[in-house]
């Protein structure tokens, strides 16, 4: 692939409240709002599968390490409106995010956000909350193993009956977790539907040629707020879990309006 992968950018969770959902996790994790998002006008929603223009408006929330830290992509979808349509837990795909707190219990706990958002939180080695990671259940661990290590070039640490996507380096100490759930139904998640839907990976420049099966193709999204565009494109794992491969850098051409 013609792409180097930098490191994990974001987690997207979608909301019905976005502010209910933004004061859950500041309250909770210790998170701030580093960046608002809110184009002011609706544009194509081709990046996110979604025929049509689209509008939302949203938090890029940070824990203590900043922008140097994978960062929590709060949603509140306008148009088409956030959908409550709850992920069965028997389906493949995101399962819940992962938190570490100083003070987890030893074993974890499990928490629901203000829209049933699973959350397991760790203890952390640090002192202050950190945004951890995120689990996916996987209909085929091996055929999930093959394509995080060979499709996308990932580092993969296999250990029974889970295994660990990673960056290498003290930067990013973000986690994927692939759980076994043999024979589970793919995840049918919608972009809009509430819950995790996305996880953005942070790479060089995005180019057709480089990207994995079933991308919606390179994109230009217009973030809003003073922050311009990035270039984007999104395509689903084996279990139907959307990732994303996101430009470094914030770009500065407008994108096209619906």
């Amino acid at each position: 692939m013609s792409l180097t992968v930098k490191w994990f950018g974001h987690v997207n969770v979608n909301a019905t409240d976005l502010v209910a959902s933004g004061d859950f996790y500041r309250r909770n994790f210790g998170l701030e709002v580093l960046w608002h998002t809110e184009p002011a006008q609706a544009q194509d929603g081709a990046v996110f599968g979604i025929p049509g223009p689209v509008r939302w408006r949203g938090e890029l929330l940070c824990d203590h390490r900043g922008r140097r830290g994978p960062l929590l992509d709060l949603l509140q979808w306008i148009e088409p409106a956030t959908t409550v349509r709850a992920r069965p837990d028997s389906c493949a795909g995101f399962a819940r995010l992962v938190f570490s707190r100083p003070d987890a219990p030893a074993d974890g706990t499990v928490m629901h956000d203000p829209d049933g958002t699973p959350i397991l939180v760790v203890r952390g080695e640090g002192p202050r909350p950190e945004l951890a990671g995120v689990e996916i259940s996987c209909t085929s661990l091996a055929e999930s193993v093959a394509y995080y290590r060979d499709v996308l070039g990932l580092p993969v640490y296999a250990d029974g009956a889970r295994a660990t996507v990673r960056l290498p380096g003290a930067r990013d100490k973000f986690r994927i977790i692939l759980r076994a759930a043999d024979g589970a139904p793919l995840d049918s998640h919608g972009a809009c539907d509430v819950g995790i839907h996305r996880v953005a990976i942070v790479v060089t420049e995005i180019t057709a040629a480089g990207l994995p099966p079933r991308s919606t193709g390179v994109h230009d999204v217009e973030l809003g707020s003073g922050l311009g565009t990035v270039q984007a494109a999104f395509f689903p794992d084996p279990n139907g879990a959307v990732l994303e491969y996101i430009a470094d850098g914030l770009g500065t051409a407008p994108a096209a309006t619906a």
